[in-house]
């Protein structure tokens, strides 16, 4: 070992995520990645809904609805506020983490986040922009998700507008 490396140890590894509990839920993912071959979107979802369960950290719904609404008109969240320290809260629509670009044929075009890949972009807003945005809990709904209702998902016919091709699944029970 040089002289140097014995002066300067390695930095600990600073896991990406938003801060709050957005660093600690970026390393339970990474963690739960490390264990599992073919780790996805789906995969990520089902861990960080065991992990904020066991963290205590899932938001009610009705305490969500109790800070006045500002805009449901967003492309990725819903936006209420919380006067008592003056915050903007924000959660993504149900069943999506953003968007995130991707390089296609020479361009960039936005897709859909992983929950890993939304809590990277929201520790680089902070690095980038000097932003101060915390992860404080996450919220979870039963019944049923929808994965890609877009236009071309659907078709008109003489009985109405009939979904095709849609990737559909049943979220589980909230404990």
């Amino acid at each position: 070992m040089s002289a140097r490396e014995q002066e300067d140890p390695p930095a600990p590894r600073r896991y990406r995520g938003p801060q709050g509990l957005g660093e600690e839920a970026s390393r339970a993912l990474e963690e739960g990645s490390r264990a599992s071959e073919g780790f996805g979107g789906l995969e990520e979802e089902a861990l960080l809904r065991a992990w904020f369960a066991d963290q205590g950290a899932l938001i009610p719904e009705p305490k969500w609805r109790t800070h006045p609404l500002v805009t449901k008109h967003t492309a990725e969240h819903e936006v209420r506020y919380r006067a008592e320290d003056h915050v903007a809260l924000k959660r993504t629509w149900p069943g999506t983490f953003g968007m995130i670009p991707r390089e296609v044929a020479g361009h960039w075009e936005p897709r859909s986040a992983t929950p890993g890949e939304y809590l990277v972009r929201q520790a680089l807003q902070n690095e980038l922009f000097g932003d101060d945005i915390k992860l404080e809990g996450a919220m979870t709904h039963d019944g049923w998700v929808v994965l890609d209702a877009k236009p071309d998902n659907f078709i008109t016919t003489v009985e109405g507008i009939l979904p095709i091709d849609l990737l559909l699944g049943e979220l589980p029970a909230i404990p």
